[in-house]
């Protein structure tokens, strides 16, 4: 299975240690090792922290089933996606209005314990 790798800053090199994160000699970066929760360590992931994702899931699923077409009465294929237990989510600041997220999402990730159909992402 290929390494996780991070983006830890070297004054952070200590912090991401503790947490657990293993040091690649030859590639020079700090990775994941085998076993362990890459939630932990996702403030060094790069990508993560470029755009405003809101969902971490080390897998997912995609389900696939049919339904009637309201309008035309048709059998259409509807899909969903589905997440494991585990899952980890950021949240937005609580009573703060849609228009005023910008800028306002937390830095907190939580983990759910139960697998979930997405409503949103």
């Amino acid at each position: 299975m290929a390494r996780f790798y991070l983006n830890v800053p070297f004054e952070e090199k200590e912090l991401a240690k503790q947490k657990g994160a293993q040091w690649d000699q030859e590639q020079r970066k700090w990775f994941v090792p085998q076993g362990k929760n890459p939630i932990y360590f996702i403030q060094w992931v790069k990508e993560l922290n470029e755009h405003d994702y809101n969902i971490f899931s080390q897998r997912f699923y995609i389900a696939e089933s049919y339904q009637s077409c309201w309008r035309c009465k048709k059998i259409t294929p509807v899909f969903g996606v589905f997440l494991p237990r585990w899952f980890s989510y950021r949240d937005v600041v609580c009573g703060v209005k849609p228009a005023e997220w910008e800028g306002r999402i937390l830095d907190k990730w939580y983990e759910t314990s139960s697998p979930r159909g997405m409503v949103y992402f």
